[in-house]
């Protein structure tokens, strides 16, 4: 298992699995639909919050992924929540990455904190 979550399609493979678990574990039907989402390489703000929450309980830091998440951060600030960004910030500072493009993201982040 470890294995296959130090890949960046691994993680996304992980947090599908871990999805279909959690819906599973509530009796529902929607596991099923999960089966069909495509990974491949589209980011929503769901996906970035389920990809930082999977990276922070697994411990495992895959950096070309979370510069993907932070790329989709500082593009699209706007448009997402602050419980959000505040969980791919507390990823990244629990699993000591510091982002490619640090400053611009933390100025993005801290605009969207405030609203």
């Amino acid at each position: 298992m470890l294995s296959l979550v130090r890949t960046e399609a691994g993680v996304l493979h992980f947090v599908f699995v871990i999805r279909c678990f959690h819906v599973f574990v509530r009796h529902t039907d929607k596991c099923l639909n999960f089966r069909h989402e495509n990974f491949s390489g589209d980011i929503s703000s769901r996906l970035l919050r389920d990809v930082s929450s999977n990276l922070l309980v697994t411990n495992c830091l895959v950096p070309s992924l979370l510069d993907k998440l932070v790329n989709y951060v500082v593009e699209n600030g706007d448009h997402i929540l602050g419980d959000t960004v505040i969980r791919l910030l507390y990823a990244c500072y629990s699993l000591g990455y510091t982002p490619t493009q640090a400053e611009s993201f933390f100025s993005v982040t801290a605009g969207v904190v405030m609203r």
